[in-house]
């Protein structure tokens, strides 16, 4: 987690939204000092290094665990036929638009003044 900046006027800010429980960087912790005393006891902050310790306390439940040896998903192909059916529903022009050759149609005949 990389540090902010400005500390304390997005603490008195979060405070005055009525938020009391912050997440902040480890890095930030030496910006303490700059805070009022008053602000630091009224709200809880957790300093956080790493994204895992941010979910951690943001969810409501632990992460679930994932087990190292799953295998990843083979990837599926389309029928064939369903390929046919796509390429001569969409014929394409030989151009670097690659559109349909009805919208070219449409397209060619549209006048601009």
């Amino acid at each position: 987690m990389l540090p902010i900046g400005g500390l304390k006027e997005k603490l008195l800010a979060a405070h005055r939204a009525g938020l009391f429980e912050v997440i902040l960087p480890k890095d930030n912790e030496k910006d303490l000092a700059e805070v009022p005393e008053n602000l630091r006891t009224a709200m809880k902050m957790h300093f956080v290094e790493t994204v895992d310790q941010v979910l951690a306390i943001a969810l409501e439940r632990p992460l679930p665990h994932i087990d190292e040896t799953v295998e990843p998903i083979s990837t599926i192909r389309p029928h064939r036929n369903l390929l046919r059916r796509i390429s001569r529903s969409f014929p394409v022009l030989n151009s670097h638009l690659g559109l349909p050759r009805r919208a070219f149609r449409f397209a060619s005949t549209i006048r601009v003044k």
